[in-house]
């Protein structure tokens, strides 16, 4: 009776525990930005992610939605969204806030900062280490390239450090969902 429970509860929780897609989704839209910081410079770069990041939501609510039909186990977007959202309109927030003050920690840093709140919210909500350890990524690559880069070369050296850590943890992430216990 107990180990029924226990696979119960596990089975309960797993579709909040399934980080793969969206890891795999931010992980590459944040690749052509890697380029795009270089090329076009940062002050350019919400052009680029806004959209794609509305669209990467879209895309996970979507898997999450076609998922929970053909398992029968649901789990909401809606979090995802609003996360995105709020990731999205905070990092402006912080780079722009830091341009015109000429703060340049918040300017580099801020949206590396507003990501990893965003972060960790979905990580507790999802119970995910996964997403924890893109939180600690981000952060130690966040510190690392701002202690060496500035400009447009920190940019690209961040995005380039958090794409592999949320494609490293997808991959992971998905092969433990995908092997049995």
């Amino acid at each position: 009776m107990l180990r029924e429970l226990a696979r119960l509860d596990r089975t309960a929780r797993r579709p909040r525990t399934e980080v793969w897609f969206p890891l795999l989704v931010f992980g590459l839209i944040d690749v052509p930005g890697i380029i795009l910081a270089l090329v076009i410079g940062r002050e350019h770069l919400g052009l680029y992610f806004l959209p794609m990041s509305v669209f990467g939501g879209v895309l996970c609510a979507w898997h999450y939605r076609r998922r929970g039909r053909t398992t029968g186990l649901q789990a909401p977007a809606l979090a995802w969204m609003l996360v995105v959202i709020g990731v999205i309109v905070a990092g402006a927030a912080c780079s722009a806030t830091g341009r015109d003050r000429g703060w340049d920690l918040l300017n580099l840093g801020g949206p590396a900062v507003s990501r990893m709140a965003g972060y960790s919210i979905l990580a507790i909500w999802a119970r995910s280490t996964a997403l924890l350890v893109v939180v600690g990524a981000i952060g130690a690559t966040t510190l690392i390239v701002l202690a060496f880069a500035r400009g447009n070369t920190a940019i690209s050296l961040q995005l380039a450090g958090f794409s592999s850590a949320m494609l490293l943890l997808a991959a992971i992430n998905w092969l433990k969902v995908r092997l049995p216990e």
